[in-house]
């Protein structure tokens, strides 16, 4: 129960040192910015050591959390594409070193490395399921659902020991509450009361967190009225009613 390998790990040795050759390492201290939001730089990173966190934070203070970057992670690489601003800031959440690529060498590698590129575009295609996901969950689950799924998004990313999971480090609840775009004090309520009742079975679980599936269409015909009309509709009948033979046959 682990989760995607990391960007770094699944490059080729000829990518990988096309990288190596042009990069240069940098460390940063804990809370220290790596990008700041707003930033017009093109460069590329790559998380060798640590852990840091794509953030953005409203003007009242509020803190939005879009994905925490583990060792071998790329980042940085949308304004390596476009050149537009960037769009959130990262900051290192402890001691972390990095490497910097230059948007030059970025593009020059993409463009010369079509393995390289799949990698980069399997990367990208991932970050969009992800919030395509977590727009999913926050416009349809309540906080309570919304805080499970988060935590089993975290737990699929642990190793399995003697048949149980345990996310490490511990996340606080400040933190869980900006990855779920709602208030630490939700959070805390919605975990005292996990906390109180039986943990649930997995197929409960997944009921519980499985939208039901949409309705079936059914086509209607309004019964005495012109289609448009506000009464009940009945629906359309599709069997077939046998035709009888003609005489004498």
């Amino acid at each position: 129960m682990t989760g995607s390998p990391a960007f770094i790990s699944r490059l080729c040795d000829a990518d990988l040192a096309a990288l190596t050759k042009r990069w240069h390492e940098r460390s940063y201290r804990h809370n220290e910015l790596i990008i700041s939001h707003g930033d017009t730089g093109r460069d590329v990173f790559f998380l060798l050591e640590g852990r840091a966190r794509v953030t953005l934070v409203s003007a009242d203070g509020r803190e939005i959390a879009y994905r925490d970057v583990e060792p071998g992670d790329i980042f940085g690489e949308l304004g390596g594409i476009d050149g537009i601003a960037r769009s959130a800031s990262v900051v290192a959440l402890e001691a972390t070193r990095a490497a910097r690529l230059s948007g030059t060498a970025f593009r020059d590698i993409v463009m010369t490395h079509p393995t390289f590129a799949w990698m980069l575009l399997e990367h990208l295609s991932a970050q969009l399921r992800r919030m395509t996901e977590r727009v999913f969950e926050y416009s349809t689950l309540v906080v309570r659902k919304r805080l499970i799924v988060e935590l089993l998004h975290r737990a699929e990313k642990a190793a399995l020991v003697d048949g149980e999971v345990s996310i490490s480090p511990a996340p606080t609840h400040s933190e869980l509450a900006a990855t779920m775009s709602t208030h630490r004090e939700a959070v805390s309520r919605e975990m005292s009361d996990l906390a109180r009742e039986p943990t649930p079975q997995p197929p409960q679980l997944i009921r519980a967190l499985t939208p039901p599936p949409p309705a079936a269409r059914t086509r209607t015909r309004p019964t005495g009225q012109q289609t448009g009309s506000a009464q009940e509709a009945a629906p359309v009948s599709r069997t077939r009613t046998p035709i009888p033979p003609p005489p004498g046959k």
